[in-house]
């Protein structure tokens, strides 16, 4: 499913369901972190929440592939998330709302032409960790030394202070 504009407040009314699946094209803010194939299916159910507001829980699984900060190589990274919301009726409302550190669902403003694709990319951008890593980089760890070791032969070991020595008109020490 192609993930567009719905209509959140009938979704609610009606206790409807939406589902589909999300790529990476699907995803353009996360276009320049994403590495290779990433899949992640979505379901959008409506409904009152206990305070009779007309609300969705959003629920995300799938992977993301990304690359790891430690050795460069694909990661593919788990995405299991769940989000409740409740939807206002215009950007005025929801500024009189108290920001509630106890308040679960998130607030935002219902339309009929709600962008679900961006709700799906902004919940995936909170589940990624700021730096994602491979709980071990064994393999890579390997291909890391092996460049050091490399870059060490091909490139003289420079050695400042001997500079500085000639540059005093002294015999530098080894």
């Amino acid at each position: 499913m192609s993930v567009g504009r719905i209509d959140v407040l009938r979704l609610a009314q009606r206790r409807e369901d939406i589902a589909g699946e999300v790529t990476e094209r699907d995803l353009p803010r996360l276009a320049e972190r994403l590495s290779g194939a990433s899949r992640i299916g979505f379901e959008l159910r409506g409904g009152p929440d206990a305070r009779g507001r007309p609300s969705a829980r959003l629920s995300l699984g799938g992977e993301v592939g990304l690359r790891c900060d430690r050795c460069d190589t694909r990661l593919a990274l788990p995405i299991e998330q769940e989000a409740d919301f409740y939807f206002v009726a215009d950007e005025a409302e929801l500024e009189r709302i108290p920001i509630d550190a106890d308040e679960e669902a998130e607030p935002l403003v219902g339309s009929a032409d709600f962008d679900l694709g961006a709700l799906i990319e902004d919940e995936v951008v909170l589940a990624l960790p700021i730096s994602p890593r491979h709980d071990a980089c064994e393999a890579s760890a390997a291909a890391v030394e092996e460049k050091r070791a490399v870059d060490a032969v091909s490139e003289p070991t420079r050695r400042p202070f001997a500079d500085l020595a000639r540059m005093l008109g002294r015999k530098p020490e080894n």
